[in-house]
């Protein structure tokens, strides 16, 4: 058997993840951020393109962009490590996971968690491991985590967690799970500017070498397309990864970008507490149609549990040029749901809440 059919038996095991152009009025499945205006992003680029020399590699882009970041984390540059976008930051701690353990890596993540995880596990030929968050009380069982973190090259929290948009652990227990764990642990805190109370893990990875916060400009500065993302971590740990990427793998324009729009911190504040304000609103009213279950979220999204509206609301939904999520096995294996994003305006909202009610009947 060649290595092609070897590959290709493999990876059939996988899914792939293709990006389809979307027929609809209202895109809300992607979690993307459409509360920034379009304007105010795209003149941030103009002036970026502007400052930037595309005939030559990026060399002082990147200094300046970790520097930028560091200021606002609060770290030494050299802890900053930048990615093309958070799957790329995801991808390259499993390169190290399976480095550290050829052919027997392990990777942990909660059930549900982002789909990610598990894919780029699976078509790296590593081994994929879950503990449950319970369906009731949202929470996993810390001595069941604790128990598989202790086997794991790699262990995975999303928090606020996706699909759920719940918060699984706090940073104590957290904290306990990277004492006992032997590898990396790795906390996705792309939504985390979305928790009104404020959310930051950088303090533990000050205090520990196998501590990792993943970041992205995707979900809170509105910038998906441009695909930025990055890890903070201890200088030791950050300059392993900084190892193990290539050398040019992020482009001039979205390093500088990074700058540019850190410049401009306190205006895309007041974006994301826009998001909030509507998430809240949008939860609010959708908790008022029975018999929808609604998950407080504390991301840019909410989870919806529709039971025998399901179908309908998606159907309905379409037809009316909403473009939102259905979710399958987020508990258990039959189980059905919707995740739908954030709206930009209330006008969004109501409309959509609307529809959700002529499904409902």
């Amino acid at each position: 058997m060649s290595v092609v059919d070897i590959l290709d038996n493999e990876l059939r095991k996988t899914q792939t993840y293709k990006p389809k152009e979307r027929k609809c009025i209202y895109p809300l499945d992607l979690n993307e951020n459409l509360v920034i205006p379009k304007e105010l992003l795209q003149e941030i680029i103009i002036e970026a393109a502007k400052e930037i020399d595309p005939r030559t590699y990026p060399a002082k882009e990147r200094r300046e962009a970790e520097e930028a970041l560091a200021r606002v984390h609060n770290v030494d540059p050299e802890q900053i490590v930048l990615f093309n976008g958070a799957d790329d930051a995801i991808d390259t701690l499993l390169n190290l996971a399976s480095q550290a353990n050829p052919g027997k890596a392990t990777v942990l993540a909660l059930k549900p968690s982002f789909t990610i995880y598990r894919t780029r596990t699976l078509a790296k030929g590593l081994n994929y491991i879950e503990s449950k968050i319970d369906r009731d009380t949202l929470k996993p069982d810390l001595r069941d985590l604790t128990e598989k973190a202790s086997m794991s090259e790699l262990i995975f929290f999303d928090i606020p967690n996706n699909p759920t948009g719940t918060i699984p652990l706090d940073r104590v227990e957290i904290e306990e799970i990277i004492e006992k764990a032997r590898g990396i642990v790795a906390i996705d805190e792309v939504y985390a500017q979305y928790i009104a109370e404020g959310w930051e893990s950088i303090d533990l990875v000050k205090k520990y070498d196998n501590a990792a916060t993943i970041r992205s400009f995707s979900k809170s500065y509105g910038l998906a397309g441009m695909r930025i993302g990055y890890i903070v971590s201890s200088g030791r740990l950050a300059s392993i990864l900084k190892r193990s990427t290539l050398p040019f793998h992020m482009n001039k324009l979205a390093l500088r970008l990074i700058v540019k729009v850190l410049e401009r911190n306190d205006i895309f504040k007041k974006y994301i507490d826009e998001v909030i304000d509507l998430r809240d609103y949008m939860y609010r009213k959708l908790t008022e149609i029975n018999p929808l279950k609604v998950y407080r979220s504390y991301t840019n999204f909410l989870l919806l549990d529709a039971g025998k509206h399901h179908s309908e609301i998606l159907k309905k939904a379409h037809e009316n040029g909403y473009c939102i999520r259905e979710f399958r096995g987020v508990f258990d294996e039959d189980d059905k749901y919707i995740r739908i994003t954030v709206p930009p305006s209330r006008e969004t909202v109501d409309g959509l809440i609307d529809v959700v009610k002529q499904a409902v009947g």
